[in-house]
């Protein structure tokens, strides 16, 4: 396929109403270069492309929400996004003819035949495929939030004969009054695991609550990033929001102890490098905050595999402020810690690009919640406390991140009903290749250790009590054999074996 990538670059620039100037000022190249190359007069480094390309599509996406209500973007079938001609959905969506014809794997003359609409062999099969590569570059809002870690100390509620904090009855009137969980309690997780002042631990799914006999101390309640999903399902199933939540924590006397707020850029408006060279340059400034951390992460090779060219295989991460100071931000590339983290392909992880999380503890933690209960204003408190502590100069991309618009973002939910992807992800890794070996010599052997093995393995606690959060009760359940007879199958490692 000859890459003429360039052919159609000046006229979707022109589209998006992006003069040669503005592109060339936020992409680091001169005016006469972007010219040069928009002629195809010189080429284009794959670092350059591709962030020309990104921002390309940036823009698309700046254009739609400066034209459309994008209160229902997240519809598939919002009526704005209904875009008819291949044509204007490329320019709309801010992908290249190049683009559409190596996704869509459809040669530029039968492209240029449906752009006209003129019929081809397979018209509509060739209209689908378009389509349906095209989905994955539709707009959507570039900024949302979330709330992605909280604990929130509460006092003892109910007291036993001895005017001591009573550990059971605490636990489920937090569950009940707060949470809004109504549980058996054999559906609850308990473990005798210390924690500072805490001695027991209970688990629903992600969502942990903390018991201590002092008073000072009483239950602690934390939601990690999956437990904050967790708990937005159960928010949903109630009819309420993080809001209706906080407000029923003040009620009970609660204290927060710890707040993150996750600000996420879904279509690459910042760039995380870009903001670790205007460091370097001494173009930003933090205030007060001395602490500050830029590191890198390689990704291996077969994570890039189906990722752009020119992108880079290295993600970046800036964090401002220590650990245990009242106020800290972290800034990195959300897209690379999650195809590392999950072990997929970087072009597989679609959605957030990149993100600045507002940590948030003690005394400015619980300050933030009583603003959020008061003013219901998620954007305002987030992108209040980031202008107001950290500066980028000369950097247009951090100027139309944190610029307006901020008013309209409202708080984000993701429910998501439990799942054991965390474990599995570890099983995978970690097990199935030693699994796999001990079946191979099983067969081998024609022995039977592997089966015989998963029958006497005994669960945890915590594995059952997970199982009946699921519904599922063990000793109902049968397990298939791992392996069958040694002389009942051919193991694929021996096929061909004999022939060589």
């Amino acid at each position: 396929m000859v890459d003429n990538w360039h052919l159609d670059l000046g006229e979707r620039r022109k589209f998006l109403g992006l003069t040669q100037k503005t592109l060339s000022e936020i992409v680091g190249v001169s005016r006469e270069h972007l010219g040069l190359v928009e002629r195809g007069q010189e080429g284009a480094s794959p670092k350059l492309r591709w962030s020309i390309e990104q921002e390309l599509k940036v823009q698309a996406v700046l254009r739609h929400c400066k034209q459309t209500d994008c209160s229902d973007c997240k519809e598939a079938e919002a009526p704005h996004l209904q875009i008819e001609g291949i044509k204007e959905k490329q320019l709309q969506y801010g992908v290249s003819r190049f683009e559409v014809m190596r996704g869509a794997l459809i040669t530029e003359d039968d492209l240029q035949a449906l752009e006209c609409r003129e019929l081809i062999e397979g018209s509509e099969y060739w209209r689908e495929q378009i389509d349906e590569f095209l989905s994955t570059h539709r707009p959507r809002c570039p900024k949302e939030i979330l709330i992605d870690y909280v604990t929130i100390r509460f006092p003892h509620t109910v007291k036993d004969a001895a005017g001591d904090g009573d550990e059971h009855g605490c636990i489920k009137d937090i569950w009940e009054s707060v949470l809004g969980v109504r549980i058996n309690d054999d559906l609850m997780y308990r473990e005798d695991k210390n924690f500072h002042n805490y001695t027991v631990l209970y688990q629903l799914f992600e969502i942990t609550l903390r018991f201590s006999s002092k008073f000072d101390s009483g239950v602690l309640l934390e939601m990690r990033g999956k437990g904050c999903r967790n708990f937005e399902a159960i928010l949903q199933a109630q009819g309420w929001d993080w809001y209706d939540f906080f407000d029923k924590c003040l009620e009970r006397q609660g204290s927060v102890t710890r707040l993150d707020i996750a600000v996420d850029d879904t279509i690459g408006l910042l760039s995380i490098p870009e903001l670790i060279e205007k460091r370097k340059q001494g173009l930003a400034d933090f205030g007060r905050m001395q602490s500050v951390d830029c590191h890198e992460s390689t990704l291996p090779d077969r994570l890039l595999e189906e990722a752009d060219v020119g992108i880079s295989d290295v993600g970046s991460t800036i964090s401002i402020g220590s650990p245990r100071s009242p106020i800290r931000f972290c800034l990195y590339e959300k897209n690379y810690e999650q195809a590392k983290k999950q072990g997929r392909p970087l072009g597989e992880i679609l959605g957030v690009k990149n993100r600045v999380e507002i940590r948030l503890r003690d005394d400015r933690a619980q300050n933030a919640l009583q603003y959020l209960v008061s003013q219901r204003d998620i954007g305002g408190l987030a992108f209040g406390i980031i202008n107001d502590k950290i500066r980028f100069r000369a950097c247009p991309r951090w100027d139309r991140f944190i610029g307006k618009g901020w008013e309209l973002i409202q708080l984000t939910t993701e429910p998501e009903e439990y799942t054991d992807e965390r474990s599995w992800r570890w099983f995978v890794n970690q097990c199935v290749p030693t699994l796999k070996y001990h079946m191979i010599q099983d067969i081998l052997r024609d022995i039977d250790r592997v089966n015989d093995a998963v029958r006497r393995a005994k669960l945890s606690s915590r594995h059952k009590a997970m199982l009946k959060q699921s519904g599922v009760d063990e000793s109902q359940v049968i397990l298939p054999e791992l392996l069958v007879h040694a002389g009942m199958v051919e193991p694929y490692e021996m096929r061909g074996r004999s022939n060589a």
